[in-house]
């Protein structure tokens, strides 16, 4: 494997591949969801999302269940948040080392590979004609 894997890197395989850097991305996804891993919250930190939450919470009679109530799904919503501000804060400090220029097509780049395939086609309409 580890021979198979150097002889690909070293012959540049591993370079401009969609799949490859689908699964890149996807390991530098779970590399930074993993180092936030979330602490214990304080009751104090879980009441405070709560009230900041309510609208999830609510029951259909408008009242809001103690924290004892729900103390699991909100603990759970608390740690996937901080989690997420943790992995988008890392996210920012990456994209601050990086300029990344995207080329897009221009509509007259576009229109020369259409005019080119159209003057093609032309010729060789002419040439078959003659």
């Amino acid at each position: 494997e580890e021979i198979l894997n150097r002889e690909a890197r070293a012959l540049n395989l591993d370079q401009d591949d969609p799949i490859i850097r689908r699964e890149l991305r996807g390991k530098m996804e779970f590399t930074l969801e993993d180092s936030a891993k979330a602490a214990t919250p304080t009751d104090a930190q879980l009441n405070d999302f709560l009230q900041k939450h309510a609208a999830t919470y609510r029951r259909p009679d408008g009242s809001l269940p103690s924290l004892a109530e729900v103390r699991d799904q909100v603990t759970a919503a608390w740690q996937y948040e901080q989690r997420r501000i943790t992995a988008n804060t890392a996210y920012d400090k990456l994209r601050a080392r990086y300029v990344v220029d995207i080329q897009k097509p221009t509509a007259t780049a576009a229109n020369a590979t259409v005019n080119t395939s159209a003057t093609a086609a032309a010729a060789t309409s002419t040439s078959s004609s003659k």
